[in-house]
This record gives structure tokens, sequence and C-alpha cells, in this order.
């Protein structure tokens, strides 16, 4: 086996299907990858995946992901009022956040660590497909913070194989 950036995004992956399980994903990652999973029509459902300890998202939180994400990437008309109302939580997240950085180089730390990883595909969404991204870069910390989580190898890979798609 070859190790490449590949393997970062696989661990990755896998990581993170761990936090939102509550457990290692290795039954399910297995039958995905079977033949018999592929020649058959299998519906998973995402509540039957999740950690039965973690609280489904709430129908609110859905509507807004949903007006910020997704309705500008379509021709959906916005609901401006919903849309401001997030930009100004968001302002406020940023300023937090700004504070924070601050005082560490990483969330938690001087490391980087999941926290941090997090944040990847949706600020790459805002800094690069909206015209959102002066929230971030404008800010001094979340700005160099950004830029260094978003330089590393395996994370330009990913927007190179996503760009490529």
């Amino acid at each position: 086996m070859e190790v490449s950036e590949k393997c970062d995004v696989y661990s990755f992956g896998v990581v993170t299907l761990e936090v939102i399980m509550g457990r290692h994903p290795g039954d399910l990652i297995s039958s995905f990858l079977s033949t018999s999973f592929a020649s058959t029509s299998y519906d998973v459902l995402l509540e039957d995946v999740l950690d039965q300890r973690l609280a489904l998202p709430t129908r609110q939180a859905v509507e807004k992901v949903f007006q910020l994400a997704f309705v500008p990437r379509t021709n959906i008309k916005q609901d401006t009022v919903v849309f401001r109302q997030n930009e100004e939580k968001l302002s406020k997240v940023l300023d937090i956040y700004e504070k924070r950085l601050g005082e560490a180089r990483f969330w938690a730390s001087d490391e980087i660590y999941l926290a941090n990883l997090s944040h990847l595909p949706n600020t790459q969404y805002l800094v690069s497909d909206t015209n959102k991204g002066n929230s971030f870069t404008s800010r001094e910390n979340v700005g160099r913070w950004w830029d260094e989580i978003s330089s590393q190898d395996s994370w330009k890979k990913v927007v190179d194989l996503q760009k490529g798609a």
C-alpha cells in the first residue's frame, strides 16, 4: 500500500465517523466495501448510525444551515431576514474566535487537533465560494489561523480533488 495524502483524508473520515457514531465505524465501513452492499440497494439513515447520546439537530438548526450553506449555491430565493441574523451570529462567533486565537496558535493549544480541522470544509466554502471570506481574513488572529490550517498539504489535496470533481 502506498502512503499518500489520501490516507490522511481516509483517516480523517474514519475519526469523524467515530466521533459522530460513538464507536469505531469498522462494521459500517466493511459493509460499504462488501460486494453484497454494492449489488443491493440499501438506505442507511443518519439517525441509525449517529451516537444515540447525541441530540438530533432541531428543525431551526437545519433551516439555518440550509440558508447559509445550500441556498447560496442554488437559485432558491434566500430568506434575507434569516440570512442577516445568521451573519450577525457568525460575526459574534468570529469575535470570540479572534480573542481566543490571540491566546493560542490553534484551538485549545499550539497544536492542530480535530477541533481545528472540523472548521475546514465550511470555512473553505465561505472564504472561497461566497463574498463572506473577509469576515475571516479581516480579523488578525482568525486570518492567521485560517491561513495556517488551510495551507496544510493534505487539505490542499482535498480542495484540489473537489475542484476536479
